[in-house]
């Protein structure tokens, strides 16, 4: 008796978990013991589970993109502090990429229909989505405030060239010392605005992005080539 009760938990225990991880369910295999069929990937904990997800995680990255578009002070050569949310963004983005390829990597048969491949396709463009959407606001305020910088250079460039011309037709070339200094530091302070990146994250970021989606995909192709030139 004691024997049935234990295998009637753990097959309970079992379907919990299916239900719970319905991407995360092993493929099925021939066996010789009686097994309850699986439940719908659609059962309600599952439903429920998904939605709360979605849900914080959504909240997160609206309130990450109003912190940065209305309470974000610009200071275009100290740029460091905005870089943290991009961080946050990043592990958002990676914990769906992750179960992206654990869907590719646990239900090969499931992603050659259509509906598999759909859902992977739709897991990867949302981690995509996670990480950039929150950034565009933040990215829009960076660049109108470069733009307002190099325009204010620009004008007073313009006005340190017109006043160079009016003394070199003037013949004043006495005191041409301290115009060109002034120039000289107006070019300074455009080249630095230039080079000031508009995306609120490091350089490594992007990178790291890239990454969690080109080398998956490269090692799955290696091992599709593999297989098919040496049969196994």
């Amino acid at each position: 008796m004691a024997d049935a009760y234990s295998r009637s938990s753990n097959r309970a225990a079992g379907d919990s978990s299916h239900c719970w991880f319905p991407i995360l369910r092993p493929l099925p295999q021939k066996c010789n013991v009686a097994c309850p069929p699986c439940p719908p990937a659609g059962c309600p904990s599952s439903r429920w589970a998904t939605s709360t997800y979605a849900y914080l995680s959504l909240h997160q990255l609206r309130l990450i993109n109003t912190i940065y578009t209305l309470h974000t002070e610009i200071r275009m050569f100290r740029l460091g502090p905005l870089y943290a949310f991009s961080r946050h963004t990043l592990r958002s983005s990676l914990g769906l990429l992750l179960l992206a390829y654990a869907l590719f990597a646990t239900a090969r048969e499931v992603m050659q229909g259509g509906l598999g491949l759909g859902s992977w396709i739709l897991l990867v463009s949302g981690g995509v989505a996670t990480f950039l959407l929150p950034l565009l606001g933040i990215h829009r305020h960076l660049v109108r405030e470069k733009d307002r910088g190099l325009e204010e250079t620009g004008k007073r460039m313009e006005s340190g060239v017109a006043e160079l011309h009016r003394r070199m037709d003037r013949n004043e070339l006495t005191r041409m010392d301290d115009l060109n200094k002034a120039l000289a530091s107006l070019e300074i302070e455009r080249g630095a605005l230039e080079r000031v990146p508009t995306w609120p994250w490091e350089r490594g970021t992007l990178r790291s992005l890239i990454a969690a989606i080109v080398i998956p995909l490269l090692i799955w192709a290696i091992q599709a080539i593999l297989q098919r030139y040496l049969g196994t």
